[in-house]
C-alpha cells in the first residue's frame, strides 16, 4: 500500500513539473533518492533552463543543480553567451550570502563548463573586457585566448575535452562551422517539411549527439532558412515545446 501511494505521488509530481516546482522538486528527490523523479527533474530543466533563466528562478538552484545542467549537451539555450551570464548572475546574486571567497570558489567550478569556444568573438571581448569575472577567475584569459585561437585555426586547448567543443541545443545559432552527412534528407507533409538529421551528427572535431541547430545561414537544396524557422526547428528536434510546421523561405 505504501509503495503504491507512493508511485502515484511520483507520478503526479512527474506529470506536473514546471518552473515554479521542478527546482525544489529536484532537490527534494535527490535529499530522498527518488531516482525516476530526479531524472525527470533534470530532463525539465535541460528542456527548459531558458525559461528558468528568463524568470530567475534559475537563482534557486544550488550549485550541484547548476552544475550538471552546465555539463549536459542537451540544455535548450539562445546560445553560450546566455548560459555564461546566467552563471554570472547566479555567482553574484543580491540574495545569496556567500563572501568573496565563495563567489570566487562558486566560480572556479562552474566557469571551466561553459564552453567558450561556441561564443561569437564579439561576445568572447565582451568576457574579455569583464573586470569582475576576471578577478575573480584567473583562468578566464587563457579560456578566452584559446577561444579565439579555435575561431581562427580549429585548434583546441590540450587541456579541453570534447564537450567543450561540442554545441548545446542552441537555437540563436553559433559561431562554429560543422559538416553534417545526409543534409538534404527531409520528412515531406504537405508540401512542408521538417529537417531529419542521422543522429550522431558530425562536427569538425569529433562526433555531437543531439544538435538541435548548427549553421548560420541555414542553407538546404539553395534555400536559406530565416532565424525564425531555425528557432521553430530547435523547438521540434530537441521536443521541448510543441513546435509549428515549417517550410524553407
Amino acid at each position: 500500500m505504501v509503495q503504491r501511494l507512493s508511485k502515484l505521488c511520483i507520478d503526479y509530481m512527474c506529470n506536473e513539473l514546471n518552473c515554479d516546482n521542478v527546482i525544489g522538486w529536484d532537490k527534494y528527490a535527490t535529499k530522498f533518492t527518488l531516482t525516476r523523479l530526479s531524472e525527470e527533474c533534470f530532463t525539465f530543466m535541460q528542456q527548459n533552463i531558458d525559461l528558468l533563466i528568463d524568470s530567475k528562478k534559475f537563482l534557486n538552484m544550488n550549485i550541484d543543480q547548476f552544475v550538471k545542467v552546465l555539463q549536459s549537451s542537451y540544455v535548450h539555450i539562445p546560445d553560450e553567451y546566455t548560459l555564461f551570464k546566467s552563471v554570472k548572475d547566479w555567482a553574484f546574486a543580491y540574495d545569496r550570502s556567500c563572501s568573496s571567497d565563495d563567489i570566487k570558489s562558486n566560480l572556479g567550478i562552474m566557469l571551466p563548463h561553459i564552453r567558450y569556444p561556441m561564443m561569437t568573438g564579439e561576445q568572447l571581448d565582451t568576457i574579455e573586457k569583464d573586470e569582475a569575472i576576471n578577478a575573480c577567475y584567473p583562468e578566464m584569459k587563457d579560456e578566452i585566448n584559446s577561444s579565439y585561437k579555435f575561431h581562427a585555426t580549429a585548434i583546441t586547448n590540450p587541456n579541453w575535452s570534447l564537450r567543450k567543443v561540442t554545441p548545446r541545443h542552441y537555437y540563436h545559432g553559433y559561431s562554429c562551422k560543422f559538416t553534417l552527412p545526409n543534409y538534404s534528407r527531409r520528412h515531406h507533409d504537405n508540401n512542408r517539411y521538417v529537417k531529419v538529421f542521422p543522429i550522431p551528427r558530425t562536427v569538425r572535431l569529433g562526433h555531437s549527439p543531439g544538435i538541435g541547430l548548427c549553421l548560420s545561414p541555414w542553407v538546404q537544396d539553395g534555400q536559406t532558412w530565416s532565424q525564425q524557422q531555425r528557432a521553430d526547428l530547435g523547438s521540434v528536434q530537441s521536443g521541448t515545446r510543441t513546435g509549428r510546421e515549417i517550410s524553407p523561405a
